[in-house]
């Protein structure tokens, strides 16, 4: 009987782990990713709002020592020669790196928990802070939504989703 119970509990416990092969790693995300969106959730609504507008530009890079970078423009931004138009465009931006690490994602086998460790940002709020997100890659379709938090571009509370493409 415990023969028969313990072959249970193996199967179980080999049928309950992630296939190595189609499980997220890092070395999968190093590299250079293009966003092709990013909207945001706020707390309480179903509504769905584009945070830098229906074409936004960016760029995330991964490397093999774990060092990110990302920087976010909104779209149609134009050339500032006032004190006003500098400050539209510093809500109409995102630029941060740092260091990163991974662990599994309590939500998703498939998927990475990554937190960035801030050394640099563009708003000094987020310099010295950790930022989580969660990670999973469909092709060369990258998808990151952040946990609830503080929309760094309209202070509100809200959930955003980042997709990225590989660039090529």
């Amino acid at each position: 009987m415990q023969r028969i119970i313990a072959s249970f509990g193996l199967i179980a416990l080999m049928l309950g782990a992630a296939d190595p092969a189609s499980a997220l790693s890092p070395e999968d995300l190093v590299g250079t990713w293009k966003m092709l969106s990013t909207v945001r959730q706020v707390e309480g609504s179903d509504k769905v709002i584009e945070n830098l507008g229906e074409h936004p530009k960016g760029i995330l890079i991964i490397t093999q020592d774990h060092r990110f970078m990302i920087i976010e423009t909104g779209d149609g931004r134009k050339a500032a020669s006032t004190t006003e138009e500098f400050a539209a465009l510093q809500k109409s931006e995102l630029a941060y790196s740092g260091l990163v690490t991974f662990s599994p994602d309590p939500n998703n086998s498939q998927g990475l928990k990554m937190t960035n460790k801030v050394d640099i940002a563009w708003n000094e709020e987020w310099t010295g802070t950790d930022q989580t997100r969660f990670l999973s890659l469909d092709g060369n379709r990258l998808t990151i939504p952040t946990p609830l938090l503080k929309n760094p571009i309209s202070g509100e509370m809200a959930t955003s989703t980042l997709v990225f493409e590989r660039s090529k």
